[in-house]
């Protein structure tokens, strides 16, 4: 895995599209990212809005046949490039793939399979904004609560910058998780602070609400309700409001 595998667009549909229609050629740990996105996707579909001041970019993994593995290794590493450059944010991850300052979100993935012919799974596309340079305004016009780097530390970082160690932290990341998946396991779900945290999820069959117990290996949320321990595999998660 080379660290210098890095792609630049200056515009794409997303991120995540380009690297599944070019899937073959791009090199294992490759990272795509655009100055804009014309058609940015969110999870479940939601449109993701893609101003020209915030990173926006995607991760290739061949030797991943695993979302929850993309996941750790990618939030991972942009957790490893904001420490650096603003260790005064506290950032975190909040399950099931966002970076989250305070109550409000900084940074969202998504992440899909790539098939071959015959339907099976060839690797991983793992994508990824980052809320960098967005305005007070710009964050108002989301509809939910979301920071930037610039509203919350009064700092300007140039997206092409934020790429290039980005790289940098996927690469050493991802030589990590090919070699010891469950110590990028354990540092991920010490990273998850809303574990032990009174929250509510809700997803395609109606909402539960409950103690976030821990994180199962292989991604689920261990959710302590009333009823017993459930295993949440997705879903939108709100924070109980005494409970951070």
């Amino acid at each position: 895995i080379m660290p210098d595998r890095l792609i630049h667009l200056e515009s794409v549909d997303s991120t995540n599209l380009h690297c599944k229609r070019e899937f073959d050629s791009l090199a294992d740990g490759a990272l795509v990212y655009a100055d804009m996105q014309t058609a940015g996707r969110g999870r479940l579909g939601r449109k993701w809005l893609s101003p020209p001041c915030n990173f926006y970019g995607s991760a290739v993994f061949k030797q991943c046949f695993d979302g929850f593995g993309a996941t750790m290794t990618l939030s991972l590493a942009a957790l490893d490039v904001l420490h650096e450059l603003v260790p005064e944010m506290d950032v975190y991850i909040k399950w099931p793939n966002d970076l989250f300052c305070g109550r409000a979100k900084l940074a969202g993935m998504l992440c899909e399979g790539v098939l071959d012919n015959h339907n099976r799974l060839k690797g991983v596309i793992a994508g990824l904004g980052v809320n960098l340079n967005m305005t007070g305004d710009d964050l108002a016009a989301i509809g939910q609560a979301a920071v930037s780097v610039l509203s919350v530390a009064n700092r300007r970082i140039i997206p092409d910058f934020f790429a290039k160690k980005l790289a940098f932290y996927l690469n050493r990341r991802y030589i990590i998780y090919l070699n010891s998946p469950e110590s990028v396991f354990a540092e991920w779900r010490d990273a998850n602070r809303l574990i032990g945290r009174r929250i509510k999820v809700i997803g395609f069959k109606g909402s539960e609400e409950g103690i976030f117990r821990d994180v199962a290996e292989s991604g689920e949320m261990l959710l302590e309700t009333s009823g017993g321990i459930k295993k949440i595999n997705s879903g939108d998660v709100s924070i109980d409001k005494g409970s951070l």
